[in-house]
């Protein structure tokens, strides 16, 4: 899951890498909330220096 935003994303991600579209972290947690990303799978997340995964994983621990 790339928790980058897509100005970031639009300079490249990794292939098959899950993005939500988002402009700014603050659209994160209503991306994830509407997403059909599956809770009983490991999701393995990344960010250009690691404050957003540490953030994205908060919220994604919150939606189960």
């Amino acid at each position: 899951l790339d928790t980058r935003n897509d100005y970031e994303v639009r300079m490249g991600t990794f292939e098959g890498a899950v993005d939500f579209d988002i402009r700014t972290f603050r659209a994160f947690p209503q991306a994830v909330a509407e997403s059909d990303i599956p809770k009983d799978k490991p999701v393995v997340m990344f960010c250009t220096g690691g404050i957003r995964c540490e953030k994205a994983s908060v919220v994604m621990l919150n939606e189960g």
